[in-house]
């Protein structure tokens, strides 16, 4: 009985990554984030400003800063307090929209 319960989860653990789903959602992940940090280093390798994309900052740029700002109180401070006011402001529906 044990080896058939670990025969099922090495089996779920390998069609996992086996999936071919799985697969090109995470390289279309990939992808978009690697067409956004080109996009946004194009003007400083070519000289040419990609319209839209060259604007916002890059992928590693934002994952730099927020690795500086994740350890800080108030980061998480500001994720609880938007956190209630949304799932009060979804209460206030609940109560309005549901009798």
């Amino acid at each position: 009985m044990a080896q058939s319960s670990k025969n099922k989860k090495d089996g779920k653990l390998k069609s996992l990554f086996t999936d071919l789903t799985l697969r090109r959602g995470v390289f279309s992940i990939v992808i978009f984030l690697v067409l956004w940090e080109v996009g946004f280093r194009f003007h400083d390798w070519f000289g040419i400003m990609v319209p839209f994309i060259g604007k916002i900052d890059a992928p590693s740029l934002v994952a730099a800063r927020w690795s500086e700002v994740v350890f800080k109180p108030g980061y998480w401070e500001s994720w609880y307090l938007s956190f209630g006011r949304v799932f009060f402001g979804f209460m206030v529906a609940q109560l309005v929209g549901i009798p």
